[in-house]
């Protein structure tokens, strides 16, 4: 089985359309839709990298990443790219101390350059 990747993202259809994209590229994938599920979802399959959304129901993204960044968690070193429809937010992220690995805004992306940087990013 290929390397793990949780996609944490409320929009459904798009969640399912980012999760079948990197299923055909081998990776394993499980969907969060919430906040709140994506971190009980964390040490349950236990992601090789986290595709992070902003605007989440139940808990916001950065609190997720707060969590994730968190030096006791055992996810700290866990990558985390954040994929959100919010530009120019990734200044915001690091004045919180809050370290990504990728920043990609949803409208200048589309699933074939998401899969590439991903691929690029896991190789």
């Amino acid at each position: 089985m290929g390397k793990k990747i949780l996609v944490v993202e409320d929009e459904k259809i798009l969640a399912n359309a980012i999760a079948d994209s990197l299923r055909s590229d081998g990776y394993e994938i499980d969907i969060a839709t919430d906040g709140l599920q994506a971190v009980d979802k964390l040490s349950q399959f236990k992601p090789d990298l986290i595709l992070l959304d902003i605007i989440l129901p139940e808990m916001p993204g950065t609190d997720v990443l707060k969590k994730i960044r968190d030096p006791q968690s055992p996810f700290v070193n866990t990558p985390v790219f954040v994929f959100t429809n919010l530009s120019g937010q990734e200044e915001s992220l690091e004045s919180m101390g809050l370290k990504v690995d990728a920043y990609i805004v949803k409208a200048n992306c589309s699933l074939e350059e998401l899969s590439k940087r991903v691929k690029e990013f896991l190789s």
